[in-house]
């Protein structure tokens, strides 16, 4: 993050995590978590949501709550939140709930979804993505449904979704 150098300055010394590589902020504008003026709640807004996809999102809250005299946002909170961190019960402030993230077999699947409907568009048969792929034929044609269904690709003589024009 830009003016991370400015850091010691400021606060007296650098966050445990100032040059860790993993910060989703490391790259980001540092209007957006310290934001003033006009726009000043939309880049707030953009920085919780940049702050919701950090791995070291946790850390840098437990980091910034107490420390009083911190501007900005941190791990996802704003100075009124972290005010209320210090003062309020645990629970005052827990931050907004990370996104879920898939499973490995819902990235593979994906995946393999993504294969097909590339076999689709270069024009292979069913037959043709049947021999190529690692799964039985019964997977490959759930698979195909899968892709039919969600995009209307679908190899030649397989049949078309319901519902849509021939």
């Amino acid at each position: 993050m830009a003016g991370h150098a400015q850091w010691p300055v400021i606060w007296g010394g650098m966050p445990p995590f100032a040059d860790d590589p993993r910060r989703a902020c490391r790259n980001q504008n540092p209007d957006l978590f310290f934001a003033e003026g006009e726009g000043a709640k939309r880049n707030t807004a953009l920085a919780k949501t940049i702050c919701r996809r950090c791995p070291i999102r946790d850390e840098c809250a437990a980091w910034s709550i107490p420390q009083a005299s911190v501007r900005g946002v941190w791990g996802g909170l704003t100075e009124p939140e972290r005010e209320r961190a210090r003062n309020g019960p645990p629970e005052a402030v827990t931050g907004p709930p990370r996104p879920k993230q898939p499973s490995a077999a819902t990235v593979r699947t994906t995946q393999t979804l993504a294969v097909i409907a590339h076999q689709i568009a270069e024009g292979l048969t069913v037959d043709e993505i049947v021999a190529l792929s690692p799964h039985n034929r019964k997977t490959v044609l759930r698979h195909l449904h899968k892709v039919r269904d969600t995009t209307g690709l679908a190899p030649p003589g397989f049949p078309k979704s319901p519902g849509v024009a021939a």
